[in-house]
């Protein structure tokens, strides 16, 4: 999990997903071959994080902007926060529903962006967690080869934009990232039999029990 000042992107399964790292297995002295036979024998199907959520991002394109869109709108239309939550979501990752709290729950980006770390820009609307604090209104997807998705405005719905121009822009807030390495996660689908697993300590317990 990745803690800030205020909110916490909760790594608890989301519709019957659930993003994780197979890395942590390592951890708990769990084979990473023995556990993915467990798994599978269990009814426990993944892919990779990454590619779903490019996969997500990209079949949004063309979709309709409205102001203030909720969950269930989706993927018909978004505006910009609720598209970023409804990718997300799909790849098993809960996050808060407004662009301010996104920019709050993740940890600023330093170096070189990568594939799902989120873009801030001021935005017509202006948000503030506190008022010595940034002001964010707009937020977006990068999906590399600088390039990002974003919910833009009413008129061009979501499309894919220029990542490099708009973080020349002056209105550019910062950049923000989930997961420290997305490439290394899986999104983990929870068959029903196992639906009441919602986090990675219940999918190591339900590995130890069956190992």
């Amino acid at each position: 999990m990745i803690i800030t000042k205020k909110y916490l992107t909760r790594r608890s399964a989301v519709d019957g997903k659930l993003l994780i790292d197979f890395t942590w297995l390592k951890r708990y002295n769990i084979n990473h071959n023995d556990a993915g036979i467990i798994l599978k024998r269990l009814g426990f199907n993944w892919e990779s994080t990454q590619v779903k959520l490019l996969d997500v991002a990209r079949r949004c394109v063309g979709a309709l902007y409205h102001r203030g869109s909720r969950l269930h709108d989706a993927p018909m239309q978004f505006d910009c926060s609720s598209f970023i939550r409804y990718c997300y979501a799909q790849v098993g990752l809960w996050i808060p529903r407004r662009s301010i709290q996104q920019f709050n729950c993740g940890a600023l980006v330093q170096n070189e962006l990568t594939i799902g770390d989120l873009l801030f820009s001021k935005g017509y609307i202006p948000y503030w967690d506190t008022p010595s604090g940034p002001h964010v209104g707009h937020v977006g997807l990068y999906i590399g080869d600088n390039r990002f998705v974003h919910a833009a405005d009413k008129l061009s719905g979501v499309v894919v934009g220029n990542a490099k121009n708009f973080i020349q822009k002056n209105n550019y807030v910062g950049s923000v990232r989930f997961v420290p390495q997305l490439d290394n996660c899986v999104t983990l689908h929870i068959p029903p039999r196992w639906q009441d697993a919602e986090s990675v300590d219940d999918i190591k317990w339900i590995i130890r029990i069956n190992s």
